[in-house]
């Protein structure tokens, strides 16, 4: 998920233009690629399950945001973030 960040922001961004939240969350980009291909090939059932996940969560976050689902896309972060803060 970290190089698909990377990767979505394209080169026309800065490094100027992220603070360190994203410096955080992008941190495992910045490390072996060579060392990630081989986690992902060697246990590549589940890194597609988890693709899969993500990209079924940030389509309905779009679908949500695209209809004007305010309450509704509010309801679901506020639930994302307790996940989050059971985790910490």
């Amino acid at each position: 998920m970290a190089y698909a960040l990377v990767a979505a922001l394209g080169e026309e961004f800065s490094k100027d233009m992220v603070a360190t939240g994203f410096k955080d969350t992008t941190r495992i980009a910045s490390s072996d690629p060579e060392l990630w291909k081989d986690i992902f090939m060697s246990n590549n059932h589940n890194v597609i399950i988890a693709i899969k996940r993500f990209k079924e969560i940030l389509f309905d976050l779009e679908k949500d945001i695209i209809e004007g689902r305010a309450e509704e896309l509010e309801k679901k972060l506020k639930k994302i973030k307790g996940m989050r803060d059971e985790l910490i």
